[in-house]
């Protein structure tokens, strides 16, 4: 009779549509655990094919916030499981009665510093009380994942936990690039692409004045969604910079390598309005490594230290769009460019899931030993 595996229950209030790294962290575990992820409902989720199972409750939502998250844990609670996983605060907070009233071992997946987030930033008097309620719920966690050995440095002393950096590579496999669509679409273009939420804090509105300094060999197209996608649309209009500045709808994870390809320049343009943001490691990063297009990103400790070190773009500071717009003009230029593409292309294997997944199962069992 072969021995059963443990069982592991994932808790998040993200949209896996576009959430890789809780599907990269997923595809990982399940090879060693039963898996299975808890999150809201969504037609958009595509569930067949998985070595998985997900679970899906109903959002109440914006209105039924509390009812939402009491019902992600109602869920949780009735998972025969031995291991909680639980994605950011939010998902922390649904699965700690669960996990203390059955007695099992809760881990806490912190995708950023949630005590010092963005949307908590406009109404201080609630900082402390989410600061005061991470403290309180990490108590009972076995120990803490995050995104950078940044971050992991901040939570490690703070909360005095086992804390393990992992970072949100691409999975790396064989693509065809050659059709590189978005060249064939814009011939004649130095093609500058955004990825990612169309929210405050992203540099978003620093692109649109950028463009505006460029001449008409440049097009910026900005792929994604978020709050702030009617006011830049609206504010594109007002420049009229509508030929030159693109919003363009998200591509799903699988499909983005190959949808961007033939970009000549990523941005990555961080506002510094927070210590999260400040430190931060976007998925957009390595999903530029990943489709060999240079990065030019906020002059930040975490960016800046992969960036130069393997040569592969350069920092600027993201409040001065002049020096943004020059920078611009130097990293497409020939024979720069081809440099930038050339270096891509030796170090996309150190920035990939293939490589950092090993890292995830090998502390998972080392620490849940111990």
């Amino acid at each position: 009779m072969s021995k059963k595996r443990p069982t592991i229950c994932m808790l998040t209030t993200s949209n896996l549509v576009f959430d890789t790294r809780i599907l990269n962290e997923a595809h990982t575990l399940a090879k060693i655990y039963d898996l299975t992820i808890v999150t809201f409902e969504s037609d958009a989720l595509d569930l067949k094919m998985l070595p998985f199972k997900i679970k899906q409750v109903r959002c109440f939502g914006k209105k039924g916030v509390i009812k939402s998250l009491f019902s992600l844990a109602r869920q949780a609670f009735k998972e025969n499981t031995d291991i909680y996983h639980a994605h950011d605060l939010d998902g922390l907070f649904c699965a700690y009665l669960p996990a203390l009233l059955k007695g099992k071992t809760l881990i806490y997946d912190s995708h950023e510093l949630w005590s010092d987030a963005l949307q908590f930033g406009r109404f201080k008097k609630f900082k402390r009380v989410f600061s005061f309620l991470e403290w309180f719920l990490v108590l009972r966690v076995k120990f803490i994942i995050t995104v950078n050995e940044s971050l992991s440095k901040i939570l490690a002393e703070k909360y005095h936990k086992k804390v393990f950096a992992l970072y949100n590579y691409p999975a790396v496999i064989k693509r065809d690039l050659s059709k590189k669509s978005l060249r064939q679409k814009y011939p004649g273009k130095k093609i500058i692409i955004y990825l990612g939420g169309i929210t405050k804090g992203r540099g978003i509105n620093l692109i649109v004045q950028v463009a505006k300094l460029l001449d008409q060999n440049f097009i910026f197209l900005l792929i994604g969604y978020g709050s702030e996608k009617e006011n830049i649309e609206k504010l594109i209009i007002k420049q009229k910079m509508e030929n030159k500045v693109k919003i363009l709808d998200p591509f799903a994870p699988g499909t983005i390598v190959p949808s961007v390809a033939g970009a000549d320049l990523g941005l990555c343009l961080i506002e510094r309005i927070s210590l999260s943001y400040y430190l931060s490691t976007p998925n957009k990063l390595f999903q530029y490594i990943n489709a060999d297009i240079p990065i030019l990103a906020s002059n930040f400790p975490e960016m800046k230290k992969i960036i130069l070190e393997d040569n592969i773009g350069d920092v600027v500071s993201p409040v001065r769009p002049k020096e943004v717009a020059r920078k611009i003009k130097e990293l497409t230029s020939e024979p720069k460019h081809q440099e930038l593409v050339k270096n891509l292309s030796k170090v996309k294997r150190k920035y990939s899931w293939q490589v950092e997944s090993k890292k995830l199962i090998k502390n998972y069992l080392e620490i849940l030993k111990s």
